[in-house]
């Protein structure tokens, strides 16, 4: 049987968009990535000469749409919905071909949650947001 796995709640949109915040102008993250918006990453082809929030909420929908889908195809388990959200929110921030996902992912895949949330919370980068996360993960109500 496969997992039933729910869309991205409004609520956790919104978590994602808090957890991201929103720039308006290109920056350096972390890795060295030019991002804009709600953490969208750059292309080399991209140029935004007039960049509004509308267009960040556009491309925010577009990669979280891209992000789900890699999910979907990946996740061997049910989850609530405040699971989902908080495994969305990881997969957008890390990336969905991060080794640090699929760690995450193949624990919970075999039902380990316990070990999903100790390499979850052990993941560097964004430690506040890996903790939010993980409080989201362990709500127990759909």
């Amino acid at each position: 049987m496969s997992p039933t796995i729910p869309p991205l709640s409004l609520h956790g949109l919104e978590f994602i968009k808090r957890m991201q915040g929103l720039a308006l102008a290109p920056y350096r993250d972390e890795s060295g990535l030019r991002v804009i918006g709600y953490g969208h990453v750059l292309n080399d082809y991209e140029s935004f000469p007039h960049f509004t929030r509308e267009i960040a909420e556009t491309l925010l929908i577009v990669d979280l749409l891209q992000c789900q889908r890699e999910l979907k195809r990946r996740l061997q388990v049910t989850l609530n919905q405040a699971q989902y959200d908080a495994l969305v929110s990881l997969a957008f921030s890390c990336g969905a071909a991060s080794p640090a996902l699929d760690t995450v992912l193949t624990h919970l895949n075999h039902q380990r949650f316990a070990d999903a949330l100790s390499a979850w919370e052990n993941i560097c980068s964004g430690r506040e947001q890996r903790r939010e996360e993980c409080a989201r993960f362990k709500t127990r109500a759909d």
